[in-house]
């Protein structure tokens, strides 16, 4: 059945501590520079829904390393009009010096119930600093339709060809600066689908050539695998790889990461 059981199964129950280990002693941080929009899609009910995801990692050998991170994201929906807000942050210390951090902030707006849902609306803004990567700044908008390829119970597909416009300040070996101003399509296509056991795996890919400039274009791949925990806390183990051929300069064209979070939905 489509509704969620309460029920955790056996085999997630003797997984949990290992699973607990691991997130609170090896969490690595993600540090994409393409956010997963649709991970922050919740459920198809009216009014306010939300998700907060907590992150702390305490490390003590040559140096002192504490790694603090806060995702909030709440979703509003009201009739045909849907809103969506996301606020990331991740802090890394050694020795109390502050030497990276990240900083994300989106907002999304839908307008559902458009020719029977197989076509929707959408646009969206978003701020973004990545010391990680070299991104002192990045503001992008954008907007287009997203396409229900297929809608069913347990598994959905939906397409989005978006267009956007993106200015970028990027800090090259912390003096140089370097600026880009571009307009990119930023297409997406995402999968979800949901088990009996209210286990979730979602997949979405991104890619976002430049309009004035064929050789510069990004290809991002993110797939999750979300688990019940106990009532409306989850635990997530993800995976993304992104590949830039134009970052900015002197940091490394492929990313990847494996992380795993403890989420809390409200």
């Amino acid at each position: 059945m489509w509704e969620a059981s309460m029920t955790i199964p056996k085999f997630i129950r003797s997984l949990l501590p290992l699973s607990l280990i691991i997130l609170f002693g090896i969490f690595t941080e993600s540090v994409a520079q393409v956010l997963n929009a649709e991970a922050l899609r919740l459920k198809q009910t009216e009014g306010c829904t939300g998700r907060i995801k907590l992150s702390l990692n305490l490390h003590k050998s040559t140096y002192d390393i504490q790694k603090y991170g806060l995702d909030v994201h709440i979703q509003y929906r009201t009739g045909k009009h849907m809103f969506l807000f996301m606020n990331s942050f991740m802090l890394q210390l050694v020795d109390n010096n502050k030497i990276r951090d990240k900083l994300v902030f989106h907002l999304r707006y839908n307008l559902e119930k458009w020719l029977e849902k197989h076509v929707v609306p959408e646009l969206f803004v978003q701020y973004q600093k990545n010391s990680v990567t070299g991104i002192k700044h990045r503001y992008t908008s954008g907007l287009g339709p997203r396409f229900a390829v297929i809608r069913q119970k347990t598994w959905n597909m939906f397409f989005g060809p978006l267009m956007m416009y993106e200015y970028e300040e990027g800090v090259i070996r912390d003096t140089a600066t370097a600026v880009i101003q571009t307009f990119r399509n930023s297409s997406y296509l995402s999968f979800s689908l949901k088990s009996e056991s209210s286990i979730v795996m979602t997949s979405v890919l991104y890619f976002q050539p430049s309009l004035v400039n064929i050789s510069d274009w990004r290809l991002y791949w993110d797939f999750a695998l979300e688990f019940p925990v106990y009532r409306k806390v989850k635990l997530v183990n993800g995976f993304y790889v992104l590949y830039d051929t134009e970052p900015v300069p002197t940091y490394p064209q492929l990313q990847y990461s494996l992380n795993v979070s403890l989420i809390v939905d409200f």
